[in-house]
């Protein structure tokens, strides 16, 4: 019996309405517990058969045994049928249930049938339950056949074909009857539907419904229960909502949450969702309410066989999130039928092959039926086990004595061995346990098998202990069957083995003696030729390469020169440094030393020097630079930064210069200077100023304030004299009144005075530095002061009353007049003129120009309180003269009115903006993001991502390389091996270098002068030696037995290349030829002459003599400069002489000038010569082209052409003129023409000329000027001729950045190889047949392709940034930086740069620093700056930070106070490593950490480990026993298993249930009134008396009891001890108490919801299960510390 708990994990206080949301996991639950009750059935009971015997398979079935799951079920519920089956792959032919006898079938009514190709037996009629229990326990099982293999026999009840594989239902219903039921068409799928629904087919209490084929295992199951054999019929599925979207819309995948299963439901949506009562029938509408319900199992049209297709379309679907289909291919195809053209194939069906179809509603001619199914449907009313049981029958058989296929058949009894069976059934898993047992005196036993029987030939006596004669002796396998298999093995030291026979032996002392293992310990090899273990000591010890020596039986003294052969060579020698080994005792590495190079200095001791230039240094370029006459300075002695010295001047001079020599100054008011002494010292005293300190003699006396433009070159002034009054007075006239200066030469002594006929008040006292109060005498003027009081004049007026004066506003001022009393005056400075205001006579159009002027408040009649404001978008005032305007250009836009503002450039890129200073203009800058490099000025930046600075540490001690760094390429880092191999994204296997392992055939290569090398190091064995330069030759796998040497190509000191500084073979125009290329044969190499010149040759040198074959050189031919040949040479290839060169040749434009141009003014057309074309096979010369033209008089373009008759490239001839029309071949050097002599060509015979006579006249002739040589021809006389070389190398100079100028010093025709190039800045800067190695060049201010400048601005200008060329001086290119301007930071090379504002140490508004010397808010209050987001855009974000370890900050000021989370520090570690959570509830309060243990365990303490606890009472198990109304204790919460449910209701005793429910016993009035109190929180009480009984809260809940009723509990989590409350446990902190709060429980109907709330006078929001965030704000509460007590 299998026991299954569906377990409810949810509180029952919560659980009051259960939801359908577990129904998928329950499924599932019960069909594994289907499958675990089917096996558990399968081998309850095996039972054994014997063949041709009657066997009841089901004797003890009894109806009343059942289990009926609910009250729809009982013995008297009627069946219409039942099946008894031998199962699928079990049933043999001979097999038969046999029935109940007839009789008693027809009885009761029912018929019986048996299908023996199905082995079925079909029980068919209405009875009860009970009648058919007993009808099957009646059913027999009999076989004939002789297989005697198990067989399982199972029935099930109900008409339906019963699945125990998932727990459901099938059955196949023929529609060729007419319809039972009406409906649409009596083929039709709601007609089915509704049949497979209707209440008379439930079964067991389940709903039916059209089948759902969901899986490719259910489709089986309903194949094995052979319900599809019968024909097409209608499937669960339809796509009637939306074409194309296929759902099972019937059963559990349909709409379960709304099915209607009582039988007085509509049938059809007892278990389909509504799609409408017609359905389909209207052409394709669905009208229902549930239209897009149910699992969407495909989506679009036809499946293809090709696969699924992404996105579905209406010819080719796909299955939507893995969900199972059987379509068969092309279907669904929604292809109307011509019987029912207006409805779509919108319903699924599957054919006799199990293939899904589409079809419309009502189809009467291809369906044949439908298959009804029936599962979690409705509530099914009999158990699993009882709706069907299995029953195994085995054979009984006797391996050792019957005669079968898994019998022994005497194999035991051919080896004297005995059989025996342990099993005597022919159940499978009994079958081949036969066992064949050795005789008495040899162990070994096997299971259906002859036994191996143990032998051991090592024993004594055995014929392996004798062969072995005192080796040692090993059996492998110790068997009878085994012989001869024994092994001889040598002993200790010797080794060596054989099989079946004495070993040889032999001992290699370098493995296994101590004294040969010295060798391997020394670290040097080791080699025993002699391996006789007669013979030992005579092993070698050899030193590892590249050291030397060795020794025969004990280690070796090896010798090592580090700077010959070891490191010394290759980091210092190799490197261009001195190396001095220091000790060449191999065992002593690392002690070279390496030297600097003069003039540098500098050594070091096992590694490459790090080598100093001081250029200020005797002899070096910064002292001969600086002078003697000026100070010198390397600022930084490393050899790659040359240039870099400062001259400075020599005091009082100043000025300095980086890299050359200062431009000195002279301030003629230097200290202790004359005319300074002069100034300061005259009456009255003077300031001395030089405006220019470059210019002598323009220095000067100034006199002091307010007379400071009184000034005297070249000395000090006799007065100062200044009349304040010319600057004073506008305060007096203001007031009408007159300014006086009594004394010129005395500061500060004007004053105002009344203009009679006013007068002062009091009399006679003038205004000091301020106007007078001056009075009228007229009228009522003379009485009345109020005028005067407020600095007005006053008008008395004659009327007819006393008291009548006016006040009017004094200039410039303005108002009404004032009637008896002061007017009311104002003064606008922004539109008035006067002394104060913005316009002064000196500036009439006011002094804030084009910004706007402000007067704040005009009315107050306040003198410079004017502003001047900056106009939109800029911002910015400044009061009494012009504002500084900025704007952050990141945060405008050109709509803002500012054309030279980002706007969205940035962020449109995804990068952020920059404004560096917002009072600059043009200098916003775009930044890439996170994780990429790169910033531009004005514009989107190039971002570049170089992956190895995250994966660098992916390859551990290799080199990261990133090759493309661009944004877009990513994954294609690589990892390098110091030997190049590499790999992609990942660690490079770098396999061994065969090379270092030190082989004695490696070290040959060392030994006989060459070089090993491993090309492949994950190759084995491919390792060769290969000769040294200038040797040639290579040996795999050992080394060159004979080096070459072709002294014609090689580089030596008896070469042809090092004769004379060169190949004088290829300079005569010449062959080199090496005879004889090996290494002891030099200096044997020859010049031969090139035919048709003959053979001559010369060894070694000098050139050969060659019979001169050149016809011209008699003539005014001369050698042009840059005339090339091209040669065919013994290598088959051709050769370019002097600056010409190629790359093969196969095609004759291959050989090229190096560098542009050539004589014909582009690439040579040359001609390769072919041995075929060519028979004297070694020469040949340049095809005729213009140039040749005019050297050789033959014009291929005219009437001249080329002619291979003879076989020879070198003949130009008449057109018409051939061999075959008599023609004569004219030799391709000739200058003349056939038949006409040249005249006084020998007067043409200066450089660059040629004689040319155009005809057989006389005295006709002229010279004439040969390319590159320019100048008019001359008639009978030499030609005057030029060579400009520029002409031909001017492109050389200009090729070079910035580009160059030529210049030719010397144009003669003799005067060659003086031309020069020269710097475009600096002409003094020369360099003769070559670019100047060094121009100097600032990259800001000149032009080149790699300048920044362009000839009006940089790129720098466009982002209001600065350029700066960090050595211009040099010729170094593509250096210049764009740097951002202060306050901002940031520099780029060659490009903008990406700015960047750390307002913690930039001087700004927004920063931390307001102004230079301003206070650091920070560090004062000993904390740290931080600031936030440092891009210029984001501003006044900055932040004063605690120091670690507290975190505590404050943004733009110092923080208050700095808390520490005290579970940061070492605390966290005493709880992390016990497993405890650390908790700090309050930052501020010191010592206030805990430890709590994490859940399931329960306990904290503070300031140390918890003692943690498990409370097995916790969760289900608390559960179990409050289902039951008991209590749950742990009797150790330090151990496990000691939970127990124990009684509590007072009618209730019985024994504790250990880990399980006590046994109570309910006592009294409770066992009829405890439903009444079955609430989790309360039980029943029965008191002593009658009537008595009540309902009582049960602990943590409290409340008042109920009388004879329920009982009002509640939950205070605030008092109680329970897993939700405040305390878990009793000992448990009071986590409010704690910090002075007060708990409260908001709700206590409900759990979880106890809070802390602050007490007064504090105030805060409360915390829900946590403490409280309190605050106390002494100045608005009354307390004892408040300000309100």
């Amino acid at each position: 019996k299998a026991t299954v708990s569906v377990l409810n994990c949810e509180h029952p206080k919560h659980n009051k309405h259960p939801t359908t949301q577990h129904t998928g996991h329950i499924t599932l639950m019960r069909q594994h517990v289907l499958l675990a009750l089917a096996a558990a059935a399968a081998g309850a009971g095996e039972r054994y058969y014997e063949p041709n015997a009657a066997y009841r398979a089901f004797p003890d079935l009894e109806c009343s045994a059942m289990t009926f799951l609910t009250a729809d079920c009982d013995c008297s519920t009627s069946l219409t049928g039942a099946h008894v089956r031998v199962e699928e792959g079990a049933c043999r032919s001979g097999d038969v249930l046999i029935g109940p006898a007839a009789a008693e079938l027809t009885r009761h009514g029912i018929a019986g049938a048996w299908d023996a190709q199905w082995c079925d037996y079909e029980l068919k009629g209405q009875a009860p339950l009970s009648v058919y229990a007993t009808l099957l326990t009646k059913v027999e099982f009999k076989t004939s056949a002789a297989d005697l293999e198990k067989r399982d026999v199972r029935f099930t009840l109900g008409h339906a074909a019963y699945s125990p594989k998932n727990g459901h239902f099938y059955e196949w219903f023929d529609m060729s009857s007419a319809a039972r039921y009406a409906g649409q068409g009596w083929k039709s799928w709601q007609n089915a539907q509704y049949f497979c629904a209707h209440p008379d087919q439930d079964v067991f209490g389940l709903v039916g419904y059209l089948a759902t084929m969901t899986s490719e295992e259910e489709k089986d199951i309903i194949n094995d229960n052979h319900v599809y054999h019968k024909g097409q019929g209608w499937l669960g599925g339809s796509d009637v909502a939306e074409e194309g979207n296929w759902r099972w819309i019937v059963g559990p995948e349909g709409c379960p949450g709304t099915y209607q299963t009582g039988k007085a439901a509509p049938v059809l949506l007892r278990s389909a969702c509504d799609i409408g009562v017609q359905g389909d029938a209207k052409g394709g509408a669905c009208t229902g309410t549930q239209c897009d319900q149910g699992t969407l199992f495909w989506k679009g049209g036809r499946y293809k066989t090709t696969g699924d297709c992404n996105p579905p379309t209406k010819d080719c679907g796909q299955h939507v999130d893995g969900a199972y289909h059987h379509w068969r291919p092309g279907a669904p195809d929604n292809k109307k039928k011509a019987s029912n053209a207006k409805e779509g194939d919108h319903f699924a069906t599957t054919q006799r092959d199990l293939l899904w179809n589409d079809l419309p509603a009502r189809h009467n001619t291809e369906i044949q039926g439908y298959v009804c199914e029936w599962g979690e449907v409705g509530t099914q009313c009999l158990s699993d086990s009882d709706i069907t049981r299995s029953q195994r029958f085995v054979h009984k058989l006797n391996e050792c004595v019957d005669d079968c296929a898994t019998c022994q058949k005497g194999r035991c009894d051919d080896y004297g061995q005995t059989c025996h069976d342990p099993t005597d059934t022919a159940a499978p898993d009994a079958l081949g346990d036969w066992t064949c047992t050795c005789p008495v005196g040899k162990d070994g036993m096997a299971t259906a098998d002859t036994a191996a029987c143990s032998l051991d030939e090592c024993a004594a006596g055995q014929a392996g202990d004798t062969a072995c004669m005192g080796q040692t002796c090993a059996d492998p396998v110790k068997l009878d069957s085994s012989l001869m298999d024994f092994t001889c093995t040598c002993v200790e030291p010797a080794f060596g083995s054989a099989k079946g026979m004495l070993a040889t032996c032999e001992v290699n002392e370098c493995i296994h003696t101590d004294e040969g293992k010295m060798c391997a310990a020394a670290g040097q090899g080791c080699e025993d030729r002699m391996r006789d273990p007669t013979s030992l000591g005579d092993f070698m010890c050899t030193c590892p390469p590249p050291s030397a020596g060795s020794d025969t039986g004990k280690v070796a003294f090896c010798l090592l020169d580090e700077c010959a052969l070891g490191d010394g060579k290759t980091l210092c020698a190799d490197q261009g440094q001195g190396c001095v080994d220091q000790d060449d005792d191999s065992r002593v590495l690392g002690d070279f030393l390496c030297t600097c190079p003069s003039p540098q200095t500098g050594s070091a001791t096992g590694k490459l020097a790090t080598c100093e230039l001081d250029e200020c240094a005797d002899g070096n370029a910064g002292k001969a630079a600086c002078g003697a006459d000026q100070n010198c300075v390397d600022t930084n002695l490393a050899v790659d930064k040359p240039l870099d010295f400062e001259c400075s001047c020599i005091a009082p001079q100043t000025g300095r210069a980086v890299g050359a020599k200062a431009a000195c100054e002279l301030d003629e008011c230097h200290d202790g200077g004359a005319l300074k002494a002069a100034c300061e010292t005259a009456a009255p005293p003077q300031i001395c100023i030089d405006p220019s300190p470059r210019d002598d003699g323009d220095a000067f006396c100034q006199c002091h304030a307010p007379a400071a433009s009184l000034k005297k070159i070249g000395g000090p002034r006799a007065d100062c004299d200044w009349d304040e009054c010319t600057t004073h007075g506008g305060t007096c006239h203001r007031s009408a009144q007159d300014c006086e200066d009594p004394d010129v030469t005395v500061a500060d002594n004007w004053v105002c005075m009344c203009i009679p006929p006013q007068y002062t008040v009091p009399a006679n006292t003038h205004g000091a530095q301020e106007a007078a109060m001056c009075l009228t005498p007229v009228g009522d003027c003379t009485e009345h002061t109020d005028c005067a009081d407020a600095g007005q004049t006053c008008d008395a007026l004659a009327d007819d009353h006393d008291d009548v004066f006016e006040c009017h506003c004094t200039p410039p001022s303005t108002g009404a007049v004032g009637k008896n009393g002061a007017a009311t005056c104002a003064l606008d400075e922004c539109t008035v003129t006067c002394t104060s205001c913005s316009k002064t006579p000196a500036h009439p159009d006011g002094q804030c120009g084009a910004q706007e002027c402000h007067d704040p408040n005009p009315e107050s009649g306040k003198e410079h309180d004017w502003v001047c404001r900056c106009a939109a978008p800029y911002t910015g005032t400044n009061i009494g003269a012009p504002a500084t305007c900025t704007i952050n250009e990141c945060e405008s836009s050109p709509a803002d009115g500012c054309a030279h503002c980002a706007g969205m450039v940035c962020s449109a890129a995804s990068q952020t903006c920059s404004d560096p200073d917002v009072a600059k203009e043009k200098d916003w800058v775009c930044k890439c993001p996170t994780g990429q490099d790169g910033e531009a000025e004005g514009k989107p930046a190039v971002c570049v991502l170089d992956e190895c600075k995250a994966n660098a540490g992916t390859c551990d001690g290799q080199t990261c390389e990133d090759a493309d760094t661009s944004v877009t390429a990513t994954g294609g880092w690589e990892c390098v091996c110091d030997n190049g191999v590499r790999a992609t994204a990942a660690k490079a296997d770098c396999g061994d270098n065969e090379c270092i392992q030190w082989g004695w055939d490696r070290w040959d290569c060392i030994l006989f002068g060459q070089d090993c090398v491993d090309p492949d190091f994950h190759t084995e064995d491919d390792w060769r030696c290969e000769c040294r330069a200038p040797l040639t030759g290579t040996q795999l796998g050992g080394w060159v037995r004979h080096c070459a040497m072709d002294e014609c190509v090689a580089d030596c000191d008896t070469c042809a290349e090092k004769v004379g500084g060169g190949d004088i073979c290829a300079a005569a125009g010449q062959l080199c030829v090496d005879a004889d290329t090996s290494d002891d044969m030099l200096g044997d190499w020859v010049c031969e002459c090139v035919l048709p010149a003959g053979h001559a040759s010369a060894v070694g040198a000098p050139v050969a003599q060659c019979p001169d074959h050149d016809e011209c050189k008699d003539e005014s031919e001369a050698v042009i400069p840059g005339v090339h040949l091209l040669r065919y040479g013994k290598d088959h290839g051709c050769k370019c002489e002097s600056n010409w060169t190629q790359t093969s040749c196969h095609d004759p434009t291959d050989c090229h000038l190096v560098g542009p141009g050539s004589p014909d003014g582009g690439p040579c057309v040359g001609a390769c010569c072919n041995p075929d074309q060519d028979p004297g096979g070694d020469w040949c010369f340049i095809k005729p082209n213009a140039y040749n033209e005019a050297k050789y008089g033959c014009n291929p373009d005219t009437n001249w052409h080329f002619s291979t008759w003879d076989g020879f490239w070198d003949y130009c001839m008449p057109r018409g003129a051939l061999p075959s029309d008599g023609g004569v071949p004219v030799p391709f050097f000739r200058d003349s023409l056939p038949g006409v002599p040249d005249e006084q060509s020998n007067v043409c015979t200066d450089v660059g000329q040629k004689c040319v006579d155009p005809s057989s006249d006389p005295n006709d002739w002229w010279c004439e000027c040969l390319p590159p040589f320019s100048g008019s021809h001359a008639a009978l006389a030499t030609a005057a001729c030029q060579l400009d070389e520029c002409d031909q190398h001017e492109a050389l100079c200009h090729s070079v950045e910035p580009p160059q100028g030529c210049e030719d010093p010397d144009t003669s025709p003799a005067a060659t190889d003086d031309w020069m190039c020269t710097c475009p800045s600096a002409p003094t800067f020369t360099q003769v047949r070559g670019p100047v190695p060094g121009c100097p060049l600032d990259e800001c201010t000149e032009t080149c392709a790699t300048c920044a400048f362009n000839g009006t601005s940089t790129p720098c200008d466009a982002v209001n940034q600065s350029c700066v060329d960090p050595a211009p001086l040099s010729n170094a290119t593509g250096d210049w930086t764009c740097a951002c301007v202060a306050p901002l930071s940031g520099t780029n090379k060659a490009a903008a740069a990406m700015c960047s504002l750390d307002e913690c140490t930039a001087v700004c508004s927004t920063c931390m620093r307001a102004a230079d010397g301003a206070a650091d808010v920070c560090f004062d209050a000993g904390q740290m700056c931080v600031d936030v987001d440092s891009t210029p855009g984001s501003t006044g974000d900055w932040v004063c930070r605690c120091q670690p370890p507290s975190t505590t900050e404050a943004v733009i000021a110092a923080a208050a106070a700095c808390y520490v989370d005290e579970c940061r520090t070492d605390p966290k570690v005493n709880c992390t490593v016990n497993y405890q959570d650390c908790t700090d509830p309050d930052l501020a309060v010191p010592g206030d950490w805990f430890c709590a243990c994490q859940l399931p365990l329960v306990g904290l303490k503070v300031q140390g480990v918890a003692a943690c606890k498990y409370d097995e009472c916790q969760g289900a198990n608390q559960t179990e026993c409050a289902n039951n109304g008991q209590a749950c204790e742990d009797a150790d919460p330090a151990a496990f298993g000691t939970w127990h449910c124990k009684c509590i209701r007072p009618d209730e005793e019985g024994p504790d249930g250990l880990m399980a429910a006590a046994a109570c016993v309910k006592m009294g009035e409770c066992e009829t009134n405890a439903p009444t109190c079955e609430d989790a929180s309360q039980h029943c009480h029965d008191g002593p008396g009658d009537m008595d009984w009540a309902c009582q809260c049960i602990a943590p809940y409290t409340g008042a009891d109920g009388a004879m009723g329920p009982a009002n509990c509640t939950l205070d989590e605030c008092a109680a001890v329970c897993p939700t409350c405040m305390k878990i446990a009793a000992d448990a902190e009071d986590v409010c108490g704690k910090h002075g709060q007060a708990c409260v429980d908001a709700d206590p109907a409900n759990e979880g919801t106890w809070q802390c709330q602050c007490r007064a006078p504090a105030t805060g929001a409360p915390g829900v299960r946590t403490a409280a965030t309190c605050e106390l704000d002494e100045c608005e509460a009354a307390c004892g510390t408040c300000e309100a007590e």
